[in-house]
């Protein structure tokens, strides 16, 4: 394949997507955040209730998105990357990613932690593997709206 063909069909792929590239891969990690032992996964529909959980718990009982809108950000696997975080079997944190390949920008949608999780490292752990994932897919923006 010619320089200027492989150019092309890369450029194609990362503006209408590639059948072998239907969903953005994410493995499950482990990761050790000031000595305690965090799994690292991607969101699926069933975590959706854990979700509004703390989404109720960090905003005074509120859910600003609901279950519908969790659903199509989470079902939408071909540009949109949602992680939960677990310790011990229980869901601590969520974040979630929506990335924009035709401007090469991530947007980071959502992210929560619950407040005994807070300011121990899972937040900023969150954001830096969504800005990591976009770096690896060629996005050279990322931005976040917070509330």
């Amino acid at each position: 394949m010619t320089p200027m063909l492989k150019k092309f069909k890369t450029g194609f792929n990362r503006l209408f997507g590639s059948k072998n590239d239907s969903q953005l891969e994410f493995k499950c990690r482990n990761v050790k955040v000031k000595g305690y032992e965090y799994l690292f996964v991607r969101a699926v529909v069933p975590d959706i209730p854990e979700i509004l959980d703390i989404e109720r718990a960090v905003y005074k009982g509120q859910t600003p998105w609901n279950f519908e809108n969790f659903e199509a950000q989470i079902r939408e696997q071909e540009r949109t990357l949602y992680l939960v975080v677990r310790h011990n079997d229980e869901m601590v944190g969520f974040a979630g990613c929506d990335m924009k390949y035709a401007t090469y920008e991530a947007h980071i949608t959502n992210i929560a932690v619950l407040p005994p999780y807070q300011n121990l490292g899972l937040g900023q752990m969150l954001i830096k593997t969504l800005i990591d994932e976009a770096d690896k897919r060629g996005l050279r923006k990322v931005s976040l709206e917070v509330r």
